[in-house]
């Protein structure tokens, strides 16, 4: 269940609100000037929002990888498998380091 508060009653309550989160699943949603500007969840709750975060950025890399395969596919028909391996080896890396770059994926030890 999701609740709505307001930034002051955040303020005042704070202790209680967190309670709430952590006692279930539940969110609190934080508005000033009936926009919200923040969300109270629980540990468990922004694990699992980071672990969908890293997977869909996953996706994204392998579906970039893919669409540059397939769209070069028949232009590689004349290359031996060493310099195949090669060019794929470079447009992988320069792939990663753009999106990594682009703060589309970050590694650990970024």
């Amino acid at each position: 269940m999701t609740r709505t508060v307001t930034a002051t009653e955040a303020k005042n309550r704070l202790g209680a609100l967190i309670r709430t989160v952590s006692e279930g699943d539940s969110a609190v949603v934080i508005e000033s000037r009936r926009e919200p500007v923040a969300i109270l969840i629980s540990p468990g709750d922004f694990e699992e929002l980071l672990r969908w975060r890293k997977e869909k950025q996953r996706r994204a890399a392998l579906e970039l990888l893919r669409d540059y395969r397939e769209k070069h596919a028949s232009a590689n028909d004349d290359l031996s498998e060493a310099e195949v391996a090669s060019i794929a080896q470079r447009a992988t890396q320069e792939i990663v380091e753009g999106l990594r770059e682009a703060g589309a994926i970050q590694f650990e030890r970024d």
